[in-house]
This record gives structure tokens, C-alpha cells and sequence, in this order.
């Protein structure tokens, strides 16, 4: 998770933030906002296969919402609050989005797993209670 000092961030660094999670991942692995595990967790081993970002929480005025990527993986997101789900776009757009807001959107939790393109719906049923 994303530690701020306070909810009156500039959206200079929210930007920043989410410009970074996008470079990083298209430097390491050529997808944006991927992470080798083993490069950032010591205890995660010699794993071979990149994480992928698959969701970002953002904190904005007291509410919680989250942008959440295409379960086949495509860069393609939705922003998604209480009362309704919304196409955002590409990556580009969700930084846009939160570094433009009237209220910076903070990102709070970055959600990484490992895609699984063979069955995107495999992201989901693992989540179901």
C-alpha cells in the first residue's frame, strides 16, 4: 500500500506515482505497471514470471473506489465506485483521470497477480466466496 502524509496531496505527485508504476514495468518486462517479484521482494525467490498490475484502490474525499484492468489484460480499465462502473480507457487514461480530478485521486493499493491469458475468468472465480 501507498502511505501519504495527508489527503492534500498535489496532483504533481500523484502523477509522479503513477507515471513511475507505469515506466517501471515497461522498462523490467515491457508491459506497463508489471513487476519482476524477485527484484522488489527478497523473499520472493528466483520467480521467473512477471506480475502484473490488475487493480489500483485511490482514496478521494473520505471515498474509496478502484480502477480495475480487463481481465484478458488488455490495457483497458474501468473505474469502478458504489454505484456504477465506468470505461476509463488505457493506462494513460487512469493517471490522467487521478492526477487531473478536481480532489487528486490518492492510490492507495496497487493489486498485482499473474495474468492468466488462457482463461481471463480464472482472475475472478478465484476471488468468489
Amino acid at each position: 500500500s501507498v502511505g501519504w502524509p495527508s489527503s492534500n496531496v498535489s496532483s504533481d505527485d500523484v502523477l509522479a506515482l503513477l507515471a513511475f508504476v507505469g515506466r517501471s514495468g515497461a522498462r523490467d518486462c515491457g508491459r506497463a505497471g508489471a513487476i519482476w517479484p524477485d527484484r522488489v521482494f527478497a523473499a520472493a525467490g528466483n520467480n521467473a514470471r512477471p506480475l502484473d498490475l490488475l487493480a489500483v484502490v485511490v482514496f478521494q474525499n473520505a471515498h474509496y473506489t478502484a480502477f480495475v484492468r480487463s481481465p484478458d489484460g488488455a490495457d483497458a480499465w474501468t473505474h469502478h465506485d458504489r454505484q456504477a462502473r465506468i470505461h476509463v480507457g488505457a493506462w494513460t487514461d487512469v493517471v490522467r483521470r487521478c492526477a487531473t480530478a478536481t480532489s487528486p485521486m490518492l492510490p492507495y493499493l496497487l493489486v498485482y497477480d499473474e495474468l492468466v491469458a488462457a482463461d481471463p475468468t480464472a482472475i475472478f472465480d478465484s476471488l468468489r466466496i
